[in-house]
């Protein structure tokens, strides 16, 4: 089978590693791949590193005509089989370069996409020509419905990742931002977008300021709103802002706690890679959070957005309580082997792929 992966932004966030998993699975199963992106970025080399064949097509909006027919030619040149798909856009010009060469279409839909009249009308059409849909969770799976998607179109299949056995402590990640083998330690990883909640995060912060500290890895547009932010509030010593780093397990390994302080998630990468590293989270209950953490086993506490008091609680019964602390850890890797495990996610999506 000949699969074609399309996205529109070849970034390196959750979706785009959704992206790289299952290609590098489907090259493994025996099977071929091509890359089209609109927007270059770090996904775009580790497809030329592997030696997948790119190709580059603009994609200005869902009904983009131009792009489907554009799309059709490429899948036809390529003789693809099937076109996986990671947003509602992309998925709208595959189904529509059906008209020019028939190829199946699977959408993985990783955000939640709250209801629209004008998304239940296109999708109600557009959708059932999709050979599947997969939801991350079953929060976006009922989003997804309610958009005008039917159910019977939709199987939830969680993202996956690989546990990370060794539960040790890392104290020269420490020793590099001044945080002792005594200090409590959260870490959090997430980009610095309005949406992850990082404003929220250092104002929890400020309630645990000497009892707590946080190293924040990531980048992104707000970096400086939120060091001016924990600057404001003399938090430099408690929030630390360690930018983008590529060692990320080294400081889960290193952390007691990890955090997810987002208004607005689907299923969080950032999540499943504290669980890989053993590690209870602390997290706001938006999206797929509550059904990570308290779905199967309890792994974690799960406190509303935005209540300050809420979040530095959460954390600082995980600091007094180590009979909880203990449970929510070895949880963490139960559920991680028992449902969120890469084996499982590659397993269920490539036999999607052979479903006729």
């Amino acid at each position: 089978m000949k699969i074609a992966y399309l996205i529109n932004y070849a970034g390196a966030g959750g979706t785009e590693k959704y992206v790289k998993i299952m290609s590098e699975a489907a090259r493994n199963a025996g099977h071929e791949v091509i890359f089209i992106y609109n927007e270059k970025g770090a996904l775009c080399d580790y497809m030329a590193e592997q030696g997948v064949k790119s190709y580059t097509l603009e994609m200005r909006r869902p009904f983009d005509f131009k792009a489907a027919k554009a799309l059709a030619q490429i899948t036809k040149a390529e003789k693809v089989d099937l076109v996986h798909v990671q947003f509602p856009r992309e998925n709208y010009i595959a189904l529509l370069s059906r008209l020019w060469y028939k190829v199946k279409v699977i959408f993985t839909c990783h955000l939640l996409y709250e209801p629209n009249i004008l998304w239940r009308i296109t999708n109600s059409f557009m959708t059932r020509f999709n050979k599947q849909v997969i939801a991350v969770c079953t929060p976006v799976k009922n989003l997804l419905v309610k958009n005008g998607i039917s159910k019977n179109k939709i199987e939830v299949i969680y993202n996956g990742i690989v546990p990370q056995n060794k539960r040790t402590s890392d104290i020269d990640i420490r020793k590099e931002h001044g945080i002792t083998s005594e200090d409590f330690l959260c870490v959090l990883l997430g980009r610095y977008t309005s949406e992850k909640g990082l404003d929220f995060l250092v104002d929890s912060f400020e309630k645990l300021k000497g009892k707590a500290k946080c190293i924040i890895l990531g980048e992104g547009p707000l970096y400086d709103d939120i060091k001016q932010r924990i600057a404001d509030k003399e938090l430099e010593d408690t929030v630390i802002q360690a930018g983008y780093r590529t060692n990320v397990f080294d400081y889960l390994l290193s952390a007691d706690v990890s955090l997810n302080s987002s208004n607005s998630e689907a299923f969080s990468f950032a999540i499943l890679e504290g669980m890989a590293a053993s590690l209870p989270t602390v997290a706001t209950d938006v999206g797929g959070n509550g059904e990570m953490l308290k779905g199967f086993e309890p792994c974690g506490e799960i406190v509303p957005y935005g209540d300050t008091g809420a979040f530095a609680d959460a954390v600082e019964i995980l600091m007094g309580d180590p009979v909880t602390y203990d449970k929510y850890a070895k949880n963490a890797l139960y559920n991680l082997n028992n449902h969120f495990h890469l084996d499982i996610m590659i397993k269920k999506t490539l036999e999607m792929y052979k479903e006729n």
